[in-house]
C-alpha cells in the first residue's frame, strides 16, 4: 500500500534525525496512497457498470429491473423496439401499466407471491400491451436480487416475445387442416372434427347425419373455362354451404369439387330431406363470374350414423356410396345410404377386379341375334350382344359390367375384342349379304373415323354399319371395311 519513495525510506539505515522524520512522511504519503488506489477502483467498477449497460441495452431479448414497488429501473433497447415505446417514457413507471387487465391479476396474486417465496418465477405466459395498442404474447422469468444484509435491491425480468412464434405456428396448423381455397377445413381438419362430433352423439345416444356432395359435370367447367374460373366456382360455392349451415354444423371441403356437411342436430329423415331440397335449389342457382351467368347443380349422399360404435371412414364410405348412387342415377339429387348399396359396391368392386382377367380367360362370349327385312323376312344380318359368364356370379348382361367397364377403362380392352371376334366370325360364316350389328360405344374402338353410338356388319361380310351414323372419312371408307352405309338395317329392338 506504500509508494516507492516510502519504501526507499524505509530501507535507509536509522539515524535520530529519520526516526523523528518518518512519522511525519508517513502521515502525509499513506492518504494520497490510499485516495488513489479508490480513485483506480471506482474507475474500474464505473467501466465494468459501462460494460454491462451495454450488454444490457444491446441484449437481443426483452429486459427490465424494477424496484420493490414495481417501478421500472432500467430496459433494454430490444424491450423498447417490440412496445413501440422511448427510454424516457418507461423509466420510474410501474410495469403493470404495460400489461392487460388479465396478466395484471395473474401478476398480483400468482407470480408476486411466488417471487417472495422462492426468489424466481419461470416462463409465466402474461400479454403486454405496445403503444400502438398491439397485444403481445410473452413468457416472463423473474429473479429477485438483495444485499448481504439482506435488503432488497432489485427484480431482473427477461421477456420473450412469443407473438410471431404463435402467428407461424397458427400458419402452420391452417396449411394442415384447412383448405387454402375456401377456407373450409380440409380432409384433416374433418376427421378430427367429425371424430368429436360422433364422440359426443355417442355420449348423448343422439344420431348424427354426413351429407356428401359432389358437383355435377365440374370437370366440364375447368376444362373449358380453365381452372381459374373453376376455382372461383368453388369459392361461390363454398360461401353459399358456410351460409346454410348453422352454428352446430361443419361444412368441409375434402378436395376437388367435393364437399362434406356434418349435421349433429335435425337428424329425422324429413328434416334431412327438406335440408337436401334447400341444398339442391341453393346450389343450382346461377353463379355470376366475370360477368358471365354459370349453371350447376350437386349430387348428395346422405349417411346417418347409427347408435352405437361407427368410426369417420365408414361414415364419409356410406355418405360417397349413396352420392355415387344418385351420380348414377342421373344426378343433381339427394340419397340415403342403405345396406343394399355397401353390398352392391362391395360387388362392383368384385366385378372390375374378375373384369381385368375377363378377356384373358376367355370369359367374354358373343351371342348373335337374327336381323330381318321386314318387306321379304330375309335375314340380312345378325347382331352380336357381348354377355360375360362370370365364374361366381353366373351369365352377366352387358348392363351389370359395361358401365363398370367404361368407368375403369377396360372398354378399350373389351371393344377390341368384340371387334376382333364379329369379324372373324362373319368371315367365317361368309354368308351374301349377312352382317353382325354389335353394341358397343364406337368410341372404344380403333377405328375412329366412324362417329356414332354404336357399330354393325351389315350388307355383305366385310361391310361394317353405324347407328345413327353422323360422319366418315370417305378417304377410309373402301380401305379397311370395303364399305359403309349410312342408313342401318332394321333392328329386332332388343335392348343391349
Amino acid at each position: 500500500m506504500l509508494s516507492v519513495a516510502s519504501r526507499h525510506l524505509l530501507d535507509q539505515p536509522t539515524s535520530p534525525w529519520t526516526i523523528h522524520l518518518f512519522p511525519f512522511l508517513l502521515g502525509a504519503l499513506l492518504p494520497l496512497t490510499i485516495r488513489r488506489y479508490n480513485s483506480r477502483r471506482r474507475s474500474r467498477m464505473l467501466a465494468d457498470d459501462s460494460h454491462f449497460l451495454r450488454l444490457y441495452h444491446t441484449a437481443p431479448i426483452m429486459l427490465h429491473s424494477m424496484d420493490d414497488h414495481g417501478k421500472i429501473l432500467h430496459v433494454s433497447d430490444h424491450w423498447l423496439r417490440v412496445l413501440g415505446y422511448e427510454r424516457h417514457e418507461v423509466l420510474g413507471r410501474s410495469i403493470n401499466e404495460f400489461f392487460t387487465e388479465e396478466s395484471r391479476r395473474r401478476g398480483r396474486d400468482e407470480i408476486h407471491a411466488k417471487l417472495v417465496i422462492s426468489g424466481s418465477v419461470k416462463d409465466v405466459p402474461l400479454q403486454m400491451i405496445s403503444k400502438q395498442g398491439v397485444v403481445h404474447e410473452i413468457l416472463l422469468s423473474a429473479t429477485t436480487h438483495y444485499n448481504v444484509n439482506g435488503a432488497f435491491l432489485c427484480s431482473q425480468v427477461v421477456m420473450v416475445d412469443m407473438t410471431e412464434k404463435q402467428r407461424d405456428e397458427q400458419r402452420i396448423r391452417q396449411l394442415a387442416y384447412e383448405d387454402t381455397l375456401t377456407q373450409l377445413p380440409n380432409r384433416s381438419g374433418l376427421e378430427i372434427l367429425l371424430r368429436q362430433a360422433l364422440k359426443i352423439s355417442q355420449q348423448d345416444n343422439t344420431p348424427l347425419a354426413v351429407f356428401s356432395l359432389d358437383l355435377d359435370h365440374f370437370k366440364q367447367i375447368n376444362d373449358t373455362l380453365g381452372s381459374k374460373v373453376g376455382n372461383q366456382v368453388l369459392e361461390q360455392i363454398a360461401q353459399r354451404l358456410k351460409e346454410h349451415i348453422n352454428d352446430r354444423q361443419i361444412v368441409a371441403r375434402l378436395g376437388g369439387d367435393e364437399f362434406v356437411i356434418v349435421i349433429p342436430d335435425k337428424t329425422s329423415a324429413s328434416a334431412l330431406r327438406l335440408n337436401a331440397d334447400i341444398l339442391l335449389k341453393r346450389l343450382s342457382e346461377p353463379l355470376t363470374i366475370n360477368h358471365q351467368e354459370l349453371f350447376t347443380s350437386v349430387s348428395i349422399g346422405i349417411a346417418i350414423a347409427p347408435q352405437g360404435e361407427t368410426d369417420v371412414d365408414t361414415l364419409l364410405g356410406n355418405a360417397n356410396q349413396a352420392m355415387y348412387q344418385v351420380k348414377r342415377n342421373g344426378r343433381n339429387d339427394y340419397a340415403f345410404f342403405t345396406r343394399q348399396m355397401s353390398e352392391q359396391a362391395l360387388r362392383n368392386l368384385q366385378i372390375e377386379t374378375d373384369l381385368r382377367r375377363a378377356v384373358e380367360n376367355n370369359e367374354l362370349e358373343l351371342f348373335y341375334q337374327p336381323q330381318t327385312c321386314s318387306k321379304e323376312g330375309k335375314v340380312t344380318a345378325l347382331e352380336a350382344l357381348i354377355r360375360w359368364r362370370h365364374p361366381n356370379f353366373g351369365l352377366l348382361s352387358p348392363m351389370q359390367f359395361i358401365p363398370i367397364a367404361e368407368t375403369s377403362g377396360q372398354i378399350i380392352q373389351i371393344g377390341h375384342w368384340v371387334f376382333r371376334q364379329a369379324c372373324e366370325q362373319a368371315q367365317a360364316w361368309k354368308r351374301p349379304r349377312m352382317g353382325t350389328r354389335y353394341g358397343v360405344p364406337i368410341k372404344y374402338f380403333p377405328h375412329r373415323q366412324f362417329l356414332g353410338p354404336s357399330l354393325f356388319i351389315g350388307q355383305g361380310p366385310n361391310t361394317l354399319h353405324s347407328k345413327e351414323t353422323r360422319q366418315l372419312d370417305s378417304r377410309r371408307a373402301n380401305s379397311d371395311l370395303g364399305g359403309f352405309t349410312r342408313n342401318p338395317l332394321p333392328s329386332s329392338g332388343n335392348s343391349r
